[in-house]
């Protein structure tokens, strides 16, 4: 009897084990991904580049504080399938968006150094804002 018992210990500590002993591999080989992060979208559209089924991309020129200095940088955005574009309150197509309109959205930054993307979740423009901006 007292043979059985310790047979059948042995076993789930062998099980507990082994278990642990999957966790320990499984979380030691995953690989870390850096978190995507969200920013805000505003600037001056320069260039579209439309591609098949409403995806694309596009070039904004926008302002940014680097190191106390506001300068004038350039970004290129992916467009997707599942980017929402909205023109003066009315969901619109990439194509509708014309070079030198401002823009506002979204963008999720993907990744680091050359894997680096940038994927438009959402892009608005507000053409009487733009005309009023484009006077001054």
């Amino acid at each position: 009897m007292k043979h059985r018992a310790d047979y059948r210990w042995r076993r789930i500590a062998e099980a507990s084990f082994l278990m642990l002993l999957l966790n320990v591999v499984a979380v030691g080989c995953r690989e870390e991904k850096p978190a995507a992060k969200l920013v805000p979208l505003e600037g001056r559209v320069q260039k579209i580049e439309p591609g098949p089924d409403g995806t694309g991309r596009i070039m904004v020129t926008y302002r940014a504080d680097r190191g106390g200095h506001e300068q004038e940088l350039e970004g290129v955005g992916e467009v997707t399938r599942e980017t929402e574009i909205v023109i003066d309150g009315v969901v619109s197509r990439l194509e509708d968006i014309r070079v030198g309109e401002n823009i506002s959205g979204d963008v999720r930054i993907e990744g680091s150094g050359a894997s680096r993307k940038q994927i438009v979740l959402r892009i608005q423009v507000d053409r009487a804002r733009s005309l009023d901006a484009g006077s001054n």
